[in-house]
């Protein structure tokens, strides 16, 4: 009787306080040499309007949030105003490699979409689809950018097996 309670409480509180239910990841440039990576800069984030999300700040905040063990210079646009031309992401070269441009869309569940560009170029290479459900929190959002993070930390180091865009379309 005891382990039942204890299992429901711990289902419950699972619940409660959102999850990532899960990931879906898709490499678009199998030639770009990922393990070359160090730096990576978080854009602000496409939100969809709704009057009980997160504000744009707390989003932007939540996207910085980096888990242990992973290899990689994380920063935001924001610390770069003035020193970049806002037309041109290309002038992003001088402080990373890639950046990131985070999609909220809200639906049933919530579905954040991380789009990672190179910065010369300004093609993408990588994409990532993360659904979470649970209460719009600034946690929720934490915690998808650190499964994003993991999920990437993997093609840094070589560790990844993913599915190629060009092997989908054949």
């Amino acid at each position: 009787m005891k382990k039942l309670a204890l299992v429901l409480f711990m289902v419950g509180t699972f619940i409660s306080n959102g999850q990532v239910a899960g990931a879906q990841n898709i490499l678009t440039d199998s030639d770009f040499d990922f393990t070359s990576i160090r730096r990576l800069i978080v854009c602000e984030a496409n939100n969809s309007t709704e009057k009980d999300s997160l504000t744009n700040d707390a989003l932007y905040h939540a996207f910085l949030t980096r888990p242990d063990k992973v290899n990689l210079q994380i920063s935001g646009i924001r610390d770069y105003t003035g020193k970049i031309n806002q037309d041109q992401l290309s002038s992003l070269a001088k402080y990373a490699e890639v950046y990131m441009v985070p999609t909220v869309v809200r639906q049933r569940n919530t579905h954040i979409f991380f789009e990672v560009y190179e910065v010369t170029t300004q093609k993408l290479i990588y994409s990532e689809r993360v659904s979470v459900s649970g209460a719009q929190s600034a946690k929720l959002y934490e915690d998808a950018t650190k499964q994003f993070y993991k999920e990437f930390n993997q093609l840094l180091t070589g560790k990844a097996k993913l599915e190629k865009k060009s092997d989908k379309a054949a």
